[in-house]
C-alpha cells in the first residue's frame, strides 16, 4: 500500500481500493458481489491487497516484485530479507481462492495491472521472509509519521502515514479490528502467517510473530501479548525517556525514572544473549549496593559458521570515527603448528591497539575464532598490552599461539 501510494498518490489509490471493514472473511468474495462494489472495500483484505498489488504493477510490470522487495528491505531497515522459495511455490500452487478474487475483479475492471503478473507478485510477496525486529522497525516508520528512525529519511508524507494507521485501526485485524481498537487502541496489522505489525504514533513500532489464528485470521498469542505490552509497558505514563535505539539507561542499566531498570534489545545497546546476562548481572549489583569491575563496552561477540568469525572491542572504523589513535598487528592461521595439523589454515587475527599499545579491540576469523577472541576479553579487561600478552606462555602447539605470530 505504501509503495502503490508513492507511485501513484493517496487520491488515486483510493478510488480504486476503499476504507471500510467488510463484515465478510479476509479471503471473501461475497463483499463485493452482495454490494456489487465497483472496488474492494479495503487494501488489507485478500481481494484489496491484490488490487493494490495490480496497482504497482502497473508502474513497473514484470519488475515489480523486485521493487517491493527493495521497498520493503527500506522500510524494515532489513537488508537480509528475501523471498522464500518453497513458500512462494505452496502459495502459488494452493492459491485457487485468490486468483478466483483476481480474475472476479479483472472482469469487473478493477484490476489495473496485468492479473497473471498481479497473482504472482502477490503471491510472492506474501512469501518474504521477515523477522518480528523487521515488522517493528516497519511499525516505526509509520509511528514516526512516515520518517524512518533509524536515519530520519522521509518514506511518505505525515498526512499518508496517518491515512494508513488509521486503517490499520479500523481494518487491520479483518472483523476484529473495532473489538481490538477498544481493548488495544494502537493501530494494528495482522498477517495469516502469524505475525503482527503495531505503530503506537510517535513512541515506537511492535512486531510480534505466533501462528496459531483465531477464526477472524489473527494471531490468538500475539494479540494477547499485545494488549500485555500496550498496558503493561507505558512508558511515557511513567516518564521513562526513549530514543531511537530504545529505552535510554544509564552505565547501571537504570532508567530515567529511579529504580527502573531496562536490560536486553529493549535498550538496544548490544543485543546479544550474554550481553543481556551481563547486563543484568550489573543491574542487580547496583540495586544491591555492591560494586563490580563489569565493563560492558569490552562485549565479544562470535558467528558460528565455518570459519568462525568473532570480534571484542574497537574497529578500525570505530577509531577512525573517535579520532582514536591506533596501530594494527595481523597474524594468520597458515603460520600456526595446530592450524596446519588440523589442516585449518583459513583464517587471520587482527589486534587493534592504542597509541600505548594498550590492546583496545581484537578480530578474527578462523577455526575457533570465538576461544581466541575470549583469551583476548580477558586481557582488555585488565588493561593489558600487546607486551602483556607476549608475556603470557602459551600452550604448543595451540591456535592461541596465533595472538602471538
Amino acid at each position: 500500500l505504501m509503495l502503490a501510494i508513492k507511485k501513484m498518490g493517496i487520491q488515486e489509490v483510493f478510488k480504486h481500493v476503499g476504507s471500510r471493514q467488510t463484515g465478510f472473511a479476509f479471503n471473501s468474495i461475497l463483499n463485493m458481489e452482495i454490494e456489487r462494489a465497483k472496488y474492494p472495500l479495503n487494501p488489507f483484505i485478500n481481494a484489496g491487497a491484490i488490487a493494490t498489488t495490480s496497482m504497482v504493477v502497473s508502474k513497473t510490470g514484470d519488475d515489480a516484485f523486485e521493487e517491493i522487495l527493495d521497498f520493503v528491505r527500506d522500510i524494515c531497515n532489513d537488508p537480509d530479507l528475501y523471498l522464500d522459495q518453497i513458500i512462494y511455490h505452496s502459495e502459488k500452487r494452493t492459491g485457487n481462492l485468490d486468483r478466483s478474487l483476481a480474475y472476479y475483479m479483472e472482469s469487473k475492471n478493477m484490476m489495473l495491472g496485468d492479473v497473471v503478473t498481479s497473482l504472482d507478485t502477490y503471491f510472492k510477496q506474501c512469501s518474504m521472509m521477515v523477522t518480528a525486529r523487521s515488522l517493528a522497525n516497519l511499525g516505526a516508520v509509520l509511528a514516526n509519521s512516515g520518517v524512518k528512525p533509524w536515519d530520519n529519511k522521509r518514506i511518505i508524507p505525515d498526512e499518508e502515514a496517518r491515512c494508513i494507521k488509521s486503517l490499520m485501526m479500523t481494518t487491520g485485524l479483518y472483523n476484529q479490528s473495532g473489538t481490538y481498537s477498544r481493548l488495544i487502541g494502537v493501530p494494528t496489522k495482522s498477517g495469516v502467517g502469524g505475525c503482527l505489525m503495531s505503530a503506537a504514533p510517535h513512541k515506537y513500532g511492535i512486531g510480534i510473530f505466533s501462528p496459531a489464528l483465531d477464526q477472524a485470521g489473527n494471531s490468538v498469542a500475539g494479540l494477547g501479548l499485545l494488549k500485555d505490552i500496550v498496558e503493561g509497558l507505558g512508558l511515557e505514563t511513567v516518564g521513562i525517556d526513549t530514543s531511537r535505539s530504545g529505552i535510554v539507561v544509564d552505565d547501571n542499566m537504570q532508567t530515567s525514572v529511579v529504580g527502573i531498570y531496562a536490560i536486553g534489545d529493549v535498550n538496544g545497546l548490544i543485543m546479544l544473549a550474554h550481553a543481556a546476562s551481563a547486563q543484568g548481572v550489573k543491574c542487580v549489583n547496583h540495586i544491591l549496593g555492591i560494586k563490580d569491575s563489569i565493563n560492558l563496552d569490552i562485549m565479544p561477540s562470535a558467528v558460528f559458521t565455518t570459519p568462525e568469525v568473532a570480534s571484542v572491542g574497537m574497529s578500525e572504523d570505530t577509531c577512525r570515527t573517535k579520532g582514536i589513535e591506533y596501530t594494527v598487528r595481523k597474524s594468520f592461521y597458515r603460520s600456526n603448528g595446530k592450524a596446519l595439523t588440523m589442516d585449518a589454515t583459513e583464517g587471520m587475527v587482527k589486534l587493534m591497539l592504542d597509541a600505548d599499545n594498550k590492546i583496545i579491540g581484537c578480530h578474527a576469523y578462523g577455526a575457533h575464532a570465538a576461544d581466541l577472541i575470549q583469551e583476548v576479553t580477558a586481557i582488555m579487561h585488565f588493561g593489558g598490552t600487546y607486551a602483556d600478552l607476549h608475556h603470557i606462555i602459551h600452550t604448543h602447539p595451540t591456535l592461541s599461539e596465533v595472538l602471538l605470530e
